[in-house]
């Protein structure tokens, strides 16, 4: 029986840009990964959570969005967004 802290799906080949590696903190990013695969959408509204859900049951584009530890609004980027199809696990 699937626990919460089971993947929903795999993740796949995951691939970050340059200005994202200089950027976020390692951790941060596993971490959002680590959630993002449970299905743990992060700071997503109500709407975006149960088309996840849906897409989920089609494989379709799942989004998330989540902050980094800082949390702060400045010139770096304080969130990661996740657009993916979802690969279910057997």
């Amino acid at each position: 029986m699937p626990t919460a802290t089971d993947p929903k799906f795999s993740l796949g080949q995951t691939v970050s840009t340059s200005n994202a590696q200089k950027t976020l903190n390692q951790e941060d990013v596993l971490n959002a990964m680590a959630r993002h695969s449970r299905g743990d959408w992060g700071d997503l509204c109500d709407e975006d959570r149960q088309a996840n859900e849906q897409a989920l049951e089609h494989e379709e584009r799942l989004i998330s969005v989540y902050h980094d530890r800082d949390g702060c609004v400045s010139r770096k980027l304080i969130r990661l967004c996740f657009q993916a199809h979802a690969a279910f696990l057997s």
